[in-house]
């Protein structure tokens, strides 16, 4: 469940210093996202109000360079997902990889779980944190293109991903080296 598991994040990321432009958001993020792209195309008075509200709230990130690293849920499983981006840069996305337990491959297609929840974060940053964005074409391929799956420790069973994608996210916002056999 995503509040457990946001709990004891919060548990653990209170214990370290995370740098300044590190972000750790929800592991409720994919939902949270899917709702707000919806609102973007509504009709709904009010719908359009809160974009503009969160559109407001979400322009920081168009600073300097951030880092979004992230336990996701999605379709019952949970992975997390890691991503350097610059709304400045005409490459915005500099990296994306994707922690997952349960898959060795290494390229993200279109086919995976996971590319809806990538394609509407890449949406989400583009939308909603450059106001100024001449990027905002949703360039598929410049997302996609840069997702990779990382390597990080396999579990042997359907049932304990949770808890791989929380000890992988504390391994990754501390740079830590990752590999199918990290915590064997």
């Amino acid at each position: 469940d995503t509040q457990t598991v946001d709990f004891l994040l919060q548990q653990c990321l209170a214990r370290f210093k995370l740098a300044d432009n590190t972000v750790v958001p929800s592991s409720n993020a994919a939902s949270i996202l899917d709702t707000l792209l919806q609102q973007t195309t509504s009709n709904d008075i009010a719908d359009r109000r809160t974009c503009k509200r969160v559109r407001t709230k979400y322009q920081f990130f168009a600073r300097q360079p951030y880092r979004l690293v992230t336990c996701v849920c999605y379709k019952h499983h949970f992975c997390v997902v890691d991503v350097n981006f610059d709304v400045k840069e005409p490459a915005v996305f500099k990296s994306v990889e994707v922690y997952d337990s349960l898959n060795g491959g290494n390229t993200i297609t279109y086919n995976e779980p996971i590319y809806p929840f990538l394609r509407n974060l890449q949406r989400f940053i583009m939308l909603f944190c450059d106001s100024e964005s001449t990027n905002n074409s949703m360039r598929e391929h410049d997302f996609i293109s840069r997702a990779t799956y990382a390597p990080c420790p396999s579990q042997c069973n359907s049932h304990d991903c949770s808890l791989f994608a929380i000890i992988t996210l504390m391994h990754v916002v501390q740079k830590k080296a990752l590999s199918r056999d990290t915590f064997c």
